[in-house]
């Protein structure tokens, strides 16, 4: 098998590109990001390649993870089965969503600020999207990555205290770890 490898120092201190986080204002996560981000990252904030804002999207899911991204093609394809849902934009919407959030090593700490449920259900998954306007159904997705939720030992993705989820209640999101690699075989 093939080996890609980036020294890992080379990776040290460019975190926040590679994940595209932007917490200021306007912003998602590190306001040094500037007006030069595009949609090339998952947590991207917009005022590139051409859109005039990106929502990024963490949600809690219920329902059966799919196998892969190919039934996931549009913002609305599994919306029925959002349990929690974490917004921000790069407009400035809940610009504070994930303000402690710490992306200048690896694995980054994805944290976030408190978001009531919208429905009540046992969350088996998540999905982290990136879509270019306010999400309608149609809204096509630019970026996103799914996972497992689960009890801690389960070996799980996303590791939580709890996977029942009760309408009403807030849930965030604490030092959720996401692990840059230095090392991609294919």
């Amino acid at each position: 098998m093939a080996q890609i490898s980036i020294s890992p120092l080379f990776l040290t201190g460019q975190f926040f590109r590679i994940i595209g986080a932007n917490i200021g204002s306007p912003g998602i996560f590190d306001s040094s990001l500037g007006a030069f981000q595009s949609l090339n990252s998952l947590l991207s904030k917009a005022g590139g390649g051409g859109f005039a804002s990106a929502y990024v999207h963490f949600h809690l899911m219920k329902g059966t993870i799919p196998p892969n991204l190919s039934s996931l093609t549009t913002y609305g394809a599994r919306s029925a089965d959002i349990l929690v849902n974490w917004t921000t934009s790069s407009s400035g919407g809940n610009s504070s969503m994930f303000a402690s959030t710490i992306d200048t090593s690896s694995p980054v700490a994805i944290n976030s600020a408190f978001v009531n449920a919208t429905q009540t259900g046992t969350a088996e998954w998540f999905w982290w999207t990136v879509t270019d306007t306010t999400p309608t159904g149609a809204s096509p997705l630019y970026h996103q990555a799914i996972g497992t939720v689960g009890l801690g030992g389960t070996g799980a993705d996303m590791v939580m205290d709890s996977v029942n989820i009760v309408a009403g209640t807030s849930y965030r999101i604490v030092n959720f770890l996401v692990t840059i690699p230095s090392v991609w075989t294919y």
